[in-house]
């Protein structure tokens, strides 16, 4: 590649591939002149350095993480959605590993773009959850618990934490059954319709 065909979308795409190649979200400007084809300096012309990049990294992995879990609840809901949830956010960090290495970066202020767009995975949630007929404070409750489980066991599996032989697969599916036992609803408690789980934010 040229410098002149350099571009801020194709440094973002090759840093994405290095860090899942390596599993961590630690990529420096020299490797990525390397896999670009180009000298170090011509990727400062799109970036101011290496903290820039690694948050652009940051903002793009998140808000593909975030499309990834609307498309996973097109025309479901309640438990089901829940599920797909689980299954579509563990997906994700397995396939790539780097950049979901990448979402825990955390946001330099409450309203950045970093935090939007970790903002947008936790209203899919809270809106999943209201479909099985949470509402109010007790949804957001229920979401924040449901994310913290999955993403807790999702981020300990990245760092290979779980050692025994029993399947992870198997540990996975108790832990999601757990959660969905727990969000089953209640008598007199009415569902949200499917068409309703839409990321207020996208």
């Amino acid at each position: 590649m040229t410098k002149r065909d350099l571009s801020l979308e194709k440094i973002l795409a090759a840093a994405a591939a290095r860090i899942d190649q390596s599993g961590r979200n630690d990529v420096t400007i020299g490797e990525l002149a390397c896999d670009l084809g180009v000298r170090p300096s011509a990727l400062y012309n799109h970036i101011s350095g290496l903290d820039e990049l690694r948050r652009a990294v940051a903002i793009d992995a998140t808000n593909e993480a975030a499309d990834q879990l609307v498309n996973a609840v097109v025309a479901i809901s309640g438990t089901a959605a829940i599920r797909a949830l689980a299954l579509t956010y563990r997906a994700f960090a397995i396939e790539h590993p780097g950049r979901f290495a990448a979402l825990l970066l955390p946001p330099t202020a409450q309203d950045d773009s970093l935090a939007q767009a970790q903002s947008r995975i936790v209203d899919i949630f809270v809106r999943a959850t209201e479909s099985t007929g949470a509402t109010g404070d007790a949804a957001v409750h229920a979401a924040r618990a449901v994310c913290s489980a999955i993403h807790g066991f999702v981020a300990l599996e990245s760092v290979d934490a779980f050692t025994s032989k029993v399947s992870k697969d198997a540990s996975f599916d108790h832990l999601v059954a757990s959660i969905l036992r727990g969000l089953l609803p209640r008598p007199g408690r009415s569902r949200v319709p499917a068409a309703s789980i839409v990321c207020r934010q996208c």
